[in-house]
């Protein structure tokens, strides 16, 4: 893991000077520029109390932020009005916000208390809160004219229906070329997704149809390059690449496609690239595809050691943690079972990739499952652990 940069160790001492509200020993007497700024407010964001948007308001002369990321964090409507005191171009809501109350979320009146006329202009990401209330009704018609230069949008978690149709979202949103509709609820089908003839990129991570009707529209999306299709459960044996074949799905410059967790056969993965040429990368963690081959293709799986390592970077670049958790287990237990199922893979690679989530950014609950499978795998010892862990 390499050592954090005098950069990174800045934003962080300025982000613990913020935090305990101690001014007298944070010097910023000149405007930082806008990578540095966000910087600080990503680490600032990570102690999770809303009275640091307080503190924070104090230096919003000297703090040039831009992107404001409150995922995994709750604050009240006070704090979501400070945000208006920052020119955003990204703005990702937290997981609940304190002070909205009832069963509809009004993300429209939101909006508005936290952004100031620059940054409605200059927006390009939106993620709206991880809530399973009802947003009102028109809302994406409201939020398209209030943000109308937007590139991305994430609205994952959100539940379908008869007052929130997909269809009208893709009518209101022509322009977007990212999207997330991860954990979609009652999402009957892709239809009018056809609409969004500039998406790049699609990301619907644990989304189920009733069956492979759902996908058909895929097709008609002819810039589409990157494509999340993986999955939460792997024990529920879904299989959406087997259902993109049934439907006759065809995307002739996807590049990337992520089957995690997915049911797929090392068969049906490789006729799914047959018919995908254009395809550089599959990510196949933790599927029946565990150590196949595809000519022409990377694959992130366990058929290399390379692969093994850069397999955990992935899913903590995606902020997939539980992925990674996923995966040492599977390494685990095929290790255990016979070391010459993952061929080059030996015991200090799994060492190695676990050192790298003990030591990274993941949360408490992962790095503690993440030891446990390790220490019952029979694979420590401590002389081993003084040399890699202490």
């Amino acid at each position: 893991m390499p050592f954090p940069t005098l950069s990174e160790l800045a934003a962080k001492s300025v982000a613990l000077g913020i935090h305990a509200g101690d001014y007298q020993t944070i010097s910023l007497d000149f405007p930082l520029d806008t990578k540095s700024s966000n910087a600080v407010a990503r680490e600032l964001v990570k102690f999770k109390k809303e009275k640091d948007f307080k503190n924070l308001e104090t230096f919003k002369n000297q703090l040039s932020i831009t992107e404001i990321n409150l995922r995994n964090c709750r604050f009240d409507a006070e704090a979501v009005q400070r945000l208006s005191n920052f020119n955003l171009v990204s703005l990702k809501f937290g997981r609940l916000l304190q002070g909205y109350s009832g069963d509809t979320l009004d993300i429209v009146n939101l909006l508005i208390r936290a952004t100031n006329n620059y940054s409605r202009r200059s927006m390009i990401h939106l993620g709206l809160p991880e809530e399973r209330r009802t947003l009102i009704a028109g809302w994406e018609n409201e939020v398209s004219k209030i943000l109308p230069n937007l590139q991305s949008i994430d609205i994952s978690y959100k539940t379908f229906g008869e007052r929130f149709q997909f269809s009208n979202f893709c009518t209101c949103f022509p322009n977007i070329l990212v999207l997330d509709i991860s954990e979609a609820i009652d999402l009957s089908s892709l239809q009018g997704i056809k609409n969004l003839k500039k998406l790049q990129k699609l990301i619907m991570h644990n989304v189920k149809f009733a069956d492979f009707n759902g996908y058909e529209e895929l097709s008609e999306l002819k810039n589409l390059k990157y494509l999340d299709v993986s999955i939460y459960d792997k024990e529920k044996k879904t299989n959406p690449i087997k259902e993109m074949l049934a439907a006759g799905v065809r995307m002739g410059a996807l590049e990337f496609l992520d089957c995690s967790l997915a049911s797929v056969t090392e068969h049906e993965l490789k006729t799914f690239a047959e018919n995908h040429p254009s395809l550089k990368t599959v990510v196949a963690i933790c599927t029946p595809c565990d150590q196949s081959r595809i000519s022409g293709v990377k694959m992130l799986n366990m058929s290399s050691p390379s692969s093994f390592s850069e397999c955990f970077e992935y899913a903590l670049l995606i902020d997939r943690q539980w992925l990674a958790v996923h995966f040492i287990a599977d390494v685990i237990e095929k290790l255990q079972t016979s070391r010459g199922n993952l061929g080059n893979i030996e015991p200090r690679h799994l060492t190695k990739a676990v050192q790298f989530v003990l030591r990274e950014p993941f949360d408490q609950a992962v790095k503690l499952l993440t030891w446990s499978y390790y220490v019952d795998s029979g694979f420590l010892n401590i002389s081993e652990y003084r040399k890699t862990f202490l």
